[in-house]
């Protein structure tokens, strides 16, 4: 039988922000914030070395409301000519 290789998950925490989450650009804003904190920019941003997320998904757990949010967000946002900008990297996982 051949095993998995176990792989380390890094966990990091992200600050607190003040940000208006009753807006579109303010829910678009928070998740942007947080990929920052996290170390995930604009691949197309030069000024920063950013690790390269474009073949991979990030998940985004929450209520149905952040889901909402998000696919709004993605909708928005369709029209955009890169991936980054679309959120297409972005996928919402429900709370059970």
């Amino acid at each position: 039988i051949e095993q998995i290789p176990l792989l380390k998950t890094s966990i990091t925490t992200t600050r607190s922000m003040d940000i208006n989450n009753s807006t579109m650009s303010g829910n678009i804003h928070a998740v942007i914030k947080h990929f920052a904190q996290g170390g995930i920019l604009d691949p197309d941003n030069m000024e920063f070395e950013t690790p390269d997320i474009l073949q991979h998904v990030i998940l985004i757990h929450g209520d149905l409301g952040t889901g909402e949010k998000l696919q709004a967000a993605q909708l928005r946002r369709s029209i955009e000519s890169t991936a980054w900008d679309r959120f297409q990297h972005v996928c919402h996982i429900p709370i059970i």
